[in-house]
């Protein structure tokens, strides 16, 4: 939870300085893989649930995790279970550079609550640059954008439930003394749904071959 480094690295080796008494839930990073829930619900929304994986793209100098040691496996056509099961870089990549900046933020916004939250530690504002494609392609892989632990809960917890919820640390404030609850600080409070039909692709509970994170989501 807490930090005593005096800095965080992301990933181009630039250091930042950051207070080490500042929860580090809230604090903004490079989101990496985890990401890629959000960015395949966009991909199911606009019927994008297959496409050739070529493993590396020249045009903007991306590639899979594997592609250096294994070229052979490439190209491949991979289906969006597929993509997530192996962590494609370049299959999530191709997602945002065919839906485009705009269609990007703005969905992003409209399931997810992208651009600023409000939460009981403080606002919780995430960072995408999306000024040119090489921006935009790894932005679809997690990279080159920026949001804390907290926040990429509650997108998880979004692509689960259905329900973006405002993410917050602490329910109620209690006694000192006997801690017992005094009263509610912070209610469950629902932002932006995501539909169903935009995250089947992950719930196959009948099928092991393709079964990804989750079980079916009536189970949530």
């Amino acid at each position: 939870s807490f930090s005593h480094n005096s800095y965080i690295t992301d990933q181009t080796g630039t250091k930042t300085e950051v207070d080490c008494f500042i929860h580090q839930s809230f604090v903004n990073a490079a989101s990496g893989s985890v990401f890629k829930i959000a960015s395949g619900t966009l991909a199911a929304k606009y019927g994008i649930l297959k496409m050739q994986d070529l493993g590396f793209c020249p045009t903007y100098e991306y590639s899979n995790w594997d592609y250096k040691d294994h070229p052979a496996r490439y190209p491949c056509e991979r289906t969006l279970q597929q993509a997530l099961l192996n962590s494609s870089n370049y299959w999530f990549g191709q997602v945002f550079y065919q839906l485009g900046a705009e269609r990007v933020a703005a969905d992003l916004n409209e399931y997810f609550a992208f651009d600023e939250i409000l939460s009981d530690f403080g606002t919780l504002t995430q960072d995408m640059p999306l000024a040119s494609n090489a921006d935009l392609v790894r932005a679809g892989f997690g990279q080159r954008m920026a949001a804390s632990p907290l926040y990429l809960a509650a997108v998880g917890n979004a692509v689960v439930t259905g329900e973006m919820c405002r993410p917050h640390l602490f329910s109620h404030t209690v006694d000192s003394a006997t801690l017992s609850p005094l009263e509610t600080i912070w209610k469950d409070t629902v932002l932006c749904t995501v539909p169903a039909e935009y995250t089947a692709p992950y719930f196959h509970p009948k099928s092991k071959a393709v079964s990804l994170l989750f079980h079916d989501r009536s189970a949530y």
